[in-house]
């Protein structure tokens, strides 16, 4: 099949004409790098040459990247003739399924169900967490009694809403047989944080969250059959992207929709599933016909991205998976390769190897900097990365993450950190002093030079605010020493009582460690002396993208390789890189988790840490199910264009000793 964008030809293999060709509902499994974005974006357009009005046509995606890129990917092929808009007349509605689903539940749940009257309003992450701690407070509870903190809570509500219950018919999931108190508790919490959505706002405004979208849309399908008819009617072709990453009710809420004219047409792939922790339903894939049973199955195998040996080892690789899908093929011969560079002793070896590979690379003139991507499982193992690649002046870019030294919690520990020093040199190292008040400073700067210490007055939560720094700032202006100013008169009794024990906690700090010996220790030392660990977990949502307390692991083994507490704060402010890293996008070299790196592509790809711990999960080890691990495996060297380099290490410094990641041997090296 051929067809005409920008006055140029675009061809179609075997593959891709069938899936453009296929009527009725079909599932398209899409191998990596096979084109299924180009599929789907003209199956939008033929559809509409076959006579279905455009703006009956609807496209739904996972993220509002992606709606976007699809809205212009059509522009610039310029197939439609038009500017694509959302609710234009003559245009598909290109869309998330969150915002489907809300758009659905704004126009008619206030109607059908009157508590949620005269209208909704979302509810995002920083307000629900609130709410749970309002609710907490108000039931008497506190942190210390019970297991679930906020977003524990809030996580739990998800998964089971995921999962594909409501609260009204979730109650054996909480109270079944092999159930505990905490889940019981979990569950009173979901019954009073709905009521507390339904109270609403100060302007009546009832609360829906971002689960809720599907939830209720779902239920409210179901139980009003003529909301269900009204908005079957309002779609005759629909088109789906990345359904793999579906769960349940996304899947039944879809399914819905299309019932009356059966036109649905899903792109998915299987082996790149690695969402599960949010809910996606692998078998929605793998078992399709059994959700859509008048549905068809369609492949496309031909990888355009990857060379031979890449989608070779890739293929060997997820044949050891739990379902079975046609081996894709490469439609690039004989180039470029995998390259198993080796199990390193420790993980800052590993990536002084990675980067000297890369610096060759350049030095030879067979790459630039922008041709690298180095990927990994959890974002604390950019640390090493980032100092060699420093060391070797290569540019880089941190995507989807701040870098190492820029994140929350490593600002606070380096904060914690500086104090210490600034008390035991007497305040005298203004040097040292300017590189930690480069690293620590926000937005709205510091009341005086000593940026260390007003960075954490509160962190934990001392109830020492904004008015209580003020007054300490005073103090410090005057002359006071900033120790010395804690233990100052305050405007409040309470403020000079919290001021006080904060002062004696540091004093306490400083005498624990008097020498400067063992780094690494003192640093547990302040994690263990504030509960700092319990409660940074507590206070952010910590999910895979954001392991906090891998990082602060990841600072305690790079720490005790340091000779002084000078010689890490100056190192630190050294290393200090915003997002960007030292680099602009297009000309350096990439980091990235492998999450982050779904759906990009480049020329030279690492896939470092791979051990058994880090890839696997150790988490996924201990529930004897690294399914998953396998895919991200799999989408990580499917990256790769030309060339994939892998490694692993015996030993980091944080966890102990691993052993070589299984899936280099599943992908036929010799370990």
């Amino acid at each position: 099949m051929e067809t005409m964008s920008n006055n140029k030809k675009i061809e179609f293999n075997e593959d891709q004409q069938a899936a453009l060709e296929a009527t009725g509902t079909n599932l398209l499994v899409a191998a990596a790098g096979s084109g299924k974005t180009k599929v789907l974006t003209h199956k939008i357009v033929k559809v509409i040459e076959e006579g279905f009005n455009p703006n009956r046509v609807l496209a739904l995606t996972f993220t509002n990247k992606a709606a976007d890129e699809m809205r212009e990917r059509l522009e610039k092929l310029e197939l439609l003739g038009y500017e694509v808009e959302k609710d234009a007349l003559d245009s598909p509605w290109i869309g998330t399924i969150h915002s489907l689903f809300f758009k659905i539940l704004k126009s008619d749940l206030p109607a059908v169900d009157p508590r949620y009257a005269p209208r909704i309003v979302p509810l995002d992450e920083y307000k629900r967490k609130r709410m749970i701690e309002d609710i907490l407070k108000a039931e008497g509870y506190e942190y210390e009694d019970i297991e679930w903190d906020p977003f524990g809570i809030l996580r739990a509500i998800d998964v089971a809403q995921a999962a594909g219950y409501c609260y009204e018919d979730a109650s054996p999931l909480f109270f079944g047989e092999d159930s505990t108190a905490q889940e019981a508790f979990v569950y009173k919490m979901w019954g009073l944080y709905i009521k507390m959505k339904m109270k609403g706002d100060k302007n009546n405004n009832k609360f829906v969250d971002f689960s809720d979208m599907i939830t209720l849309t779902v239920k409210m399908f179901r139980q009003y059959p003529h909301v269900l008819a009204k908005w079957q009617s309002r779609w005759d072709y629909i088109l789906v992207d990345e359904f793999q990453d579906t769960d349940i009710l996304q899947a039944e809420g879809i399914r819905g929709l299309s019932d009356e004219h059966g036109n649905l047409f899903f792109v998915s792939d299987c082996r790149q599933m690695i969402y599960g922790f949010r809910g996606a339903q692998i078998e929605l894939t793998t078992k399709f016909t059994d959700h859509f049973p008048n549905g068809n199955v369609l492949y496309m195998g031909l990888n355009y991205r990857s060379g031979t040996k890449i989608v070779g080892k890739s293929n060997k690789l997820i044949k050891f998976a739990n379902f079975e899908v046609p081996d894709a093929e490469a439609n690039r011969k004989d180039i470029g390769g995998v390259e198993y560079l080796g199990h390193f002793e420790s993980d800052i070896e590993e990536a002084l190897v990675v980067v000297n590979t890369i610096k060759a690379l350049i030095d030879a003139g067979a790459r630039k900097p922008g041709d690298f991507a180095i990927v990994y499982r959890t974002n604390s193992q950019s640390l090493y990365f980032e100092d060699m690649l420093m060391k070797a002046e290569i540019p880089y870019v941190i995507q989807g993450s701040h870098g190492f030294y820029f994140r929350e919690e490593i600002k606070d520990m380096v904060a914690y950190l500086a104090i210490i020093y600034e008390i035991r040199t007497d305040h005298q190292d203004v040097e040292t002093r300017e590189m930690v008040n480069a690293l620590l400073m926000t937005k709205k700067g510091f009341e005086t030079k000593y940026g260390c210490f007003e960075r954490v007055i509160n962190k934990p939560n001392r109830y020492l605010g904004a008015a209580f720094v003020r007054e300490w700032a005073n103090h410090v202006r005057r002359g006071v020493a900033p120790l010395d100013a804690f233990r100052s008169h305050y405007s409040r009794g309470w403020m000079e009582k919290n001021a006080s024990k904060y002062a004696y906690m540091l004093l306490g700090l400083v005498s624990r460690n008097p020498n400067n010996d063992a780094l690494d220790g003192l640093l547990a030392d302040i994690r263990d002396e504030l509960d700092y660990d319990k409660w940074v977990s507590r206070n952010f949502d910590e999910t895979i993208e954001n392991p906090k307390i891998d990082n602060l692991n990841a600072l305690q083994g790079a720490i005790a390789e340091q000779a002084s507490l000078k010689s890490f704060l100056v190192y630190a402010g050294a290393m200090a890189k915003p997002d960007d890293g030292n680099g602009v996008s297009g000309k350096s070299v990439k980091l990235m988790t492998v999450h982050r790196s779904k759906g990009l592509e480049f020329p030279v790809v690492f896939v470092v840490g791979l051990c058994e711990g880090l890839l696997p999960h150790w988490k996924a080890i201990m529930s004897g199910d690294v399914e998953e691990e396998r895919r991200i495996a799999y989408v990580a060297l499917t990256r790769a264009e030309d060339t994939a380099y892998l490694s692993g290490f015996i030993v980091r410094n944080c966890r102990g000793e691993m052993e070589p990641s299984r899936f280099v041997g599943e992908m036929g090296f010799n370990l």
